[in-house]
């Protein structure tokens, strides 16, 4: 598990990635998680690891979906700007619409 960022990010290692966060068991799945999300944003940005961003959000707890939104939503303006990083995001709100919505409603009213 040691090197699940890189491979998260290459070309065929993304791959296996997902194949353990669709197949693997849920102590696996948890962490491949713990491993990948203090740097999620930026995998997010990234051609292949925006893959294993996705299924992440389809295949982790309601709780791990919603903290990765929450990662997002805290640089919203300087992270959204890339295309592979925005796919992701939209991609995060359809899977947890009611929580981003409700986290957007206060991003808004703080500004």
């Amino acid at each position: 598990m040691q090197a699940t960022v890189q491979l998260g990010q290459d070309q065929y290692g993304n791959y296996v990635i997902q194949h353990v966060v669709e197949q693997g068991k849920p102590h696996e799945r948890d962490a491949v998680y713990d491993r990948l999300f203090p740097h999620i944003v930026v995998l997010s940005q990234n051609k292949f690891a925006s893959n294993v961003v996705e299924k992440m959000l389809l295949h982790c707890t309601a709780a791990q979906r919603g903290a990765i939104v929450e990662e997002f939503l805290r640089q919203p303006s300087r992270r959204w700007a890339d295309g592979l990083c925005y796919m992701t995001v939209w991609f995060a709100c359809i899977t947890q619409l009611r929580a981003v919505t409700q986290q957007l409603l206060l991003l808004l009213a703080t500004h």
